[in-house]
């Protein structure tokens, strides 16, 4: 891994060509002069053609080289790059199970190349086929509720990989067969639970020595719990779609829903997020889409370390750097398919995630 000083030396090079104030100005041309801006602005990497996606595609490309060169350690690679292989690992399931091609479901690969990810789902599916066969492994029962959360307290050994991938990894795609074996279809959402599960069992065993990490994925985990158990209008939140590593208990979070607003602005706070909780609770009084809260989650990593800015210091300039750079590709995304889609500037500042440098 690359010593600091040389790692936050290459960021205060970097960092001068983020689009920060930029952004505002791809809203008010053409899709052809917002394509050309950011390009003159080193968006891109170089690239020199005139497709927009292309465009945010090859800087995707220029980020992940730099994540992987400039890492302080493992871990901070670790954590920005493995959700593109459960990802990835999903859109293998879905494709196999459906019997489609995963062609266009894919994200840049991560830690493990696409090759690695198809070897270890085969490998899975074949192991529990076969215990299935020889009776090591009881097949599911049609309609039962499968278990998916991650028990971490029994995987405390599990630190080498299993055919390649991560033990969490491996085990979600052996989980995802045992379903789809017993016969019945494996949903997308049942699937895409399966795999966020095992994804935030992972990056919580990865953060555990770090403060920084581990508050970064609190933080999206109880967003994201809240965020699913006010979704489901009163219906059971089960440990099949808990992520882990966050604040606020399982037992809070599926009671929040029917809570009284007090006690909700109360479990809130135990995680420091009333502000959250305030973009939630009049969407779902009014049963309006939760857009605002959506996108605080978002953008929540840059958004941490935002407020920190002028105090960061170790390791913490190089995932700021990365989180900010993510969002540049995601607001020059955004601004350039509002364009190419004829919205008006107004709804595509609307979408855009603005803050000063």
């Amino acid at each position: 891994m690359v010593n600091l000083l040389v790692t936050n030396g290459a960021i205060a090079v970097k960092e001068t060509k983020l689009l920060s104030s930029k952004i505002p100005s791809l809203a008010s041309g053409s899709y052809a002069e917002a394509v050309k801006a950011l390009k003159e602005s080193g968006f891109g990497a170089g690239y020199e053609g005139a497709d927009g996606e292309e465009l945010c595609l090859a800087e995707e490309r220029a980020l992940d080289k730099f994540i992987t060169e400039y890492a302080p350690s493992e871990r901070e690679r670790a954590f920005l790059l493995a959700p593109r292989d459960f990802h990835n690992a999903l859109a293998i399931v879905k494709a196999k199970t459906a019997g489609i091609s995963a062609e266009g479901m894919f994200a840049p690969e991560g830690l493990y190349t696409l090759g690695e990810l198809y070897a270890a789902a085969e490998e899975a599916e074949k192991r529990v086929a076969r215990q299935i066969e020889e009776g090591e492994r009881q097949k599911p029962q049609a309609g039962k509720v499968q278990k998916i959360l991650i028990n971490l307290k029994q995987k405390v050994a599990k630190n080498n990989a299993v055919c390649g991938v991560c033990p969490e990894l491996f085990e979600a795609f052996e989980r995802a067969f045992e379903i789809s074996l017993a016969g019945r279809p494996l949903t997308g959402a049942r699937a895409g639970a399966l795999f966020a599960c095992a994804q935030f069992g992972y990056l919580k065993r990865i953060s555990s020595k770090s403060r920084v990490l581990k508050e970064l994925l609190a933080g999206r985990a109880d967003r994201s719990n809240l965020l699913a158990a006010m979704r489901l209008k009163g219906g059971e939140f089960t440990e099949d779609i808990f992520l882990v590593g966050g604040r606020i208990p399982l037992k809070e979070i599926a009671a929040f829903p029917t809570a009284s607003k007090e006690e909700q602005l109360k479990t809130a706070s135990k995680a420091d997020l009333a502000d959250f909780c305030k973009l939630l609770l009049p969407c779902a009084e009014k049963g309006l889409p939760f857009t605002q809260a959506e996108r605080e989650l978002e953008g929540f990593e840059a958004e941490y370390f935002y407020s920190k800015r002028f105090e960061l210091s170790g390791k913490q300039p190089y995932l700021y750097y990365a989180f900010r750079r993510r969002e540049d590709v995601k607001n020059a995304r955004t601004a350039l398919v509002g364009l190419n889609a004829g919205l008006s500037e107004g709804e595509i500042l609307s979408r855009l995630k603005r803050r000063q440098a």
